[in-house]
């Protein structure tokens, strides 16, 4: 897997997709329900962190669950401030984490892989 995200020409066409599988969704709910530009930015920092998290989960020993713990939390923040549509709201947090995550391998160096 780090070989292909490695690879610029497989990780463009893999970032385009999947950047266009969720945005299309994403706009088909804000339609139907608008996302806070407030939850929108912690949904993409959620991604982000959770890039972060699988980058250093070796190096400092971090549990293999709290990679799951993240958008559940933010998930259960999200809901509880919120009080009509819940499931397209939420539908659309986490796909913005989907995103989030996704860009991040943009701003983060790459990993060495060893032959």
């Amino acid at each position: 897997m780090i070989k292909i995200l490695n690879d610029p020409k497989k990780f463009r066409q893999i970032q385009l997709v999947s950047v266009v599988v969720s945005a299309g969704p994403i706009i088909v709910l804000q339609q139907y329900a608008k996302l806070n530009l407030f939850w929108v930015a912690i949904s993409l920092c959620t991604g982000f962190a959770m890039a972060l998290y699988l980058r250093y989960q070796t190096q400092l020993n971090l549990p293999k669950y709290g990679l799951w713990l993240l958008p559940i939390i933010f998930i259960l923040l999200l809901n509880s401030n919120i009080s009509t549509h819940p499931i397209a709201l939420s539908t659309q947090a986490l796909l913005f984490t989907f995103l989030g995550l996704n860009l991040s391998y943009r701003f983060l160096p790459q990993r060495k892989v060893n032959p």
